[in-house]
């Protein structure tokens, strides 16, 4: 049975336990950190693909012995064994701290490579524990992730101090389509597991072997379209998730729209519901329990879905012209009378 469930920042998504089945959603009320992806609907995949499903990861770390005062700087680190475009952490410099973070990397032979669009700041100098690491991922199908975008990793294990769980910035996508570099020093070795997402469309669960998909960009608009066929029609999770759904097809009669029952009070949510159907007839919005709301033909309603039914939380409008310009995604601040249409 799918279920609607609630979250405050995608951490609190992250953790929730379930169990979940596949097309389960959860609404999660907004942006809470750098990195944290925003708020917005997203539905549970299911188990983890093979695109998602971390097989191995290993590590690679060398020791820097130069760091040129030019720009791009120029690493030296005796026989490195980096390819170009790989995604490496450069730690410990000193005079020329402007190496010191995670970058993309141009091999200029088996000794020396560049970071990419660096800017010098001192003359190195040597002392200290000056490092060059990066960690090759692999995945049991492509993973499809973009280069220089965020990898999201949980659920590895490892020994030895083995930790790659985060998020990491650049991403670079490997050398197959089933691997990928990360800028991260660690040190051991993985063991099993793990899962791996964009960090904003793909949302790997900390605690289920599962990710959580994106329904619709926060800030864009997300839309369903479902014919009533003049009949009572039935939405899905996945369906419900958009934050508006329109009804269209010709009516002979006043038909029922169900809407998935939210799983407790906590989990209630939102959604713009437009009766797009020509022949003149209302829609009954209902989501099988409780109060229901009849939605005059060409009317738009912004309606709540709770434990206690369906109820407006603005007025709605005779409007038949179709929308989609300028909505928020859910979890952002908005006004609800104040929409353009």
């Amino acid at each position: 049975m799918t279920a609607i469930y609630a979250a405050t920042t995608i951490a609190t998504l992250r953790s929730l336990t379930g169990p979940f089945t596949a097309g389960d959603a959860a609404d999660v009320d907004g942006y809470a950190a750098m990195g944290d992806a925003g708020g917005g609907t997203f539905c549970f995949e299911g188990t983890a693909p093979g695109s998602a499903t971390i097989t191995n990861a290993i590590v690679s770390t060398k020791a820097i012995t130069g760091a040129t005062n030019a720009s791009p700087i120029v690493i030296t680190a005796t026989a490195h064994g980096f390819t170009t475009g790989q995604s490496v952490l450069v730690s410990g410099v000193l005079g020329n701290t402007a190496a010191i973070g995670a970058s993309l990397i141009t091999v200029l032979d088996v000794n020396t490579f560049s970071l990419n669009g660096s800017t010098e700041n001192g003359t190195w100098s040597s002392g200290g524990t000056q490092q060059a690491a990066s960690v090759t991922v692999t995945t049991s199908a492509s993973h499809g992730l973009a280069q220089g975008c965020h990898a999201m990793i949980t659920r590895t294990t490892g020994t030895g101090g083995f930790s790659i769980n985060g998020t990491w910035l650049p991403l670079r996508a490997g050398t197959s389509a089933s691997t990928f570099t990360i800028p991260c020093s660690t040190s051991g070795s993985y063991s099993t597991g793990g899962l791996v997402g964009d960090a904003t469309t793909s949302i790997p669960s900390n605690a289920v072997n599962g990710r959580w998909l994106r329904a619709g960009e926060p800030g864009l608009d997300s839309k369903t379209t479902k014919p009533m066929n003049n009949i009572n029609q039935t939405l899905s999770i996945a369906e419900a998730a958009n934050a508006v759904i329109k009804a269209t097809g010709t009516l002979t009669a006043t038909r029922r729209l169900t809407f998935p029952a939210p799983s407790n009070e906590t989990a209630s949510y939102e959604r713009t519901v437009h009766n797009a159907c020509t022949g003149g007839w209302s829609l009954t919005i209902t989501t099988g329990v409780g109060q229901t709301f009849d939605l005059e033909p060409g009317a738009k309603a912004e309606l709540e879905f709770n434990t206690s039914g369906v109820a407006p939380v603005a007025d709605y409008v005779l409007d038949p012209r179709d929308f989609g310009c300028g909505r928020h995604g859910y979890g952002a601040e908005r006004s609800r009378r104040d929409q353009p249409w």
